[in-house]
């Protein structure tokens, strides 16, 4: 269970550093404006003329495209110089960030990302029985109930490992949302 203690401290560790970031964050309207007053300064209208000018010389497909590209990566890099990350960017890979701080936690448990769930899914769930429960699960093991109708199943010694640190456990695992 220290393990797993580790595993959830990485977690809480990654999405700590998620929240940080999106809390640094303009809002999109905030940013929006921060892009449309960019989009009058010099620096920006060259790149956009140099857009407007390969449209205008009818160049081929392919080599059009590669100008466009070319500026609306120059273009993302200045806006992020002078706005910050785009928080619209930002939301749309959230998930993946919650993804990736879960996957943290799985690793520094050193676990398989299905027992880690597990894990959070089903350790609060043991540690909300009453003490007369415990001491029967200690003796013989016992089924703990989990989310949706499923059920985990714990052996006599497993309980014994849970019930000595479920003070830790459980605020550990709410602190991740688990």
């Amino acid at each position: 269970m220290d393990h797993f203690l580790q595993g959830l401290a990485a977690e809480r560790a990654k999405l700590d550093a998620c929240a940080k970031q999106a809390a640094s964050l303009k809002t999109p309207a905030a940013y929006q404006s921060c892009v449309a007053q960019l989009s009058t300064t010099p620096e920006y209208m060259k790149i956009s003329q140099r857009a407007a000018d390969a449209m205008d010389k009818n160049l081929p497909a392919d080599s059009l495209m590669k100008v466009l590209a070319s500026v609306g990566t120059e273009r993302e890099a200045i806006q992020s110089k002078h706005c910050g990350p785009d928080p619209e960017k930002f939301a749309a890979g959230r998930n993946a960030a919650l993804d990736a701080a879960e996957d943290a936690g799985a690793k520094a448990a050193g676990m398989s990302l299905d027992c880690y769930r597990a894990n959070k899914e089903f350790i609060p769930a043991y540690c909300g029985m009453s003490k007369d429960q415990q001491q029967k699960a200690m003796a013989s093991g016992t089924y703990v109930p989990g989310v949706g109708g499923s059920t985990g199943q714990l052996t006599a010694d497993e309980a014994k490992a849970l019930s000595a640190r479920c003070d830790k456990l459980v605020p550990a695992i709410a602190a991740v949302g688990g």
